[in-house]
């Protein structure tokens, strides 16, 4: 338990370093970004036009295991849709769902079809857009919630169960402009859930996991 709340504590301090950096350097090019030039990985010229855009970004996600016994490593996929403010400042919103059904409890075989559900906002910002790699820092907030069915008589009964709260998650990322309407990102995050105890499940411990992310999103990033 010590060691991963000093591996906490490290990921919040560097993320707190990072935001710091990436938003001064982002403070700092605002006041020249007319001039600044837009790259991509494949090709460089042109220059910043657009004010407001939006974006629509595949995300997948691998919460990585903990040392709980109920809640393992498990892969979510979803989908982000947002808009950019001088391609520097986003806010939008998310959905994602567990794809891989997983047990609840090591011994309770009539649980099954577990879903954990992420839906909610991000904010966030990207320092140095226009160059072809650059760093982005945001946060997820929102709804986050365990579904499950459970059943008994040989399944002749069969009903719903859940799990409701809400959950803090703060992320790293490095973006590729690969062209000027799509951009690849892989990133790292941490997720805090706060619910009620239930069935248990202390969603407080067991859903509290690092993650790795990785995805497309398609929009006007020029």
């Amino acid at each position: 338990m010590k060691s991963n709340s000093f591996l906490v504590r490290l990921f919040l301090r560097a993320y707190y370093l990072i935001t710091f950096v990436a938003l001064t350097q982002t403070l700092n090019a605002q006041t020249t970004a007319p001039t600044d030039n837009y790259r991509t990985v494949f090709h460089r010229g042109g220059n910043v036009r657009a004010k407001v855009s939006g974006y629509l970004a595949i995300v997948n996600e691998l919460s990585l295991p903990t040392k709980s016994n109920k809640i393992g490593t498990f892969y979510s996929i979803g989908g982000e849709l947002g808009i950019l403010l001088n391609q520097r400042f986003f806010m939008g919103g998310y959905s994602m769902v567990s794809l891989a059904p997983f047990d609840l409890e090591k011994n309770d075989s009539n649980a099954d079809d577990l879903k954990f559900l992420q839906i909610g906002g991000v904010l966030g910002f990207k320092s140095n857009p226009n160059k072809p790699l650059h760093l982005v820092v945001g946060t997820k907030i929102g709804y986050a919630g365990l579904h499950w069915v459970n059943s008994y008589n040989w399944e002749l009964n069969r009903f719903d169960q859940h799990i409701d709260g809400w959950m803090v998650m703060p992320q790293v990322k490095l973006e590729a402009n690969l062209f000027s309407w799509m951009q690849a990102h892989v990133g790292v995050g941490y997720r805090w859930v706060f619910a009620e105890e239930k069935y248990g499940i202390n969603p407080n411990q067991d859903l509290r996991q690092a993650n790795v992310q990785f995805g497309i999103a398609f929009g006007y990033f020029k």
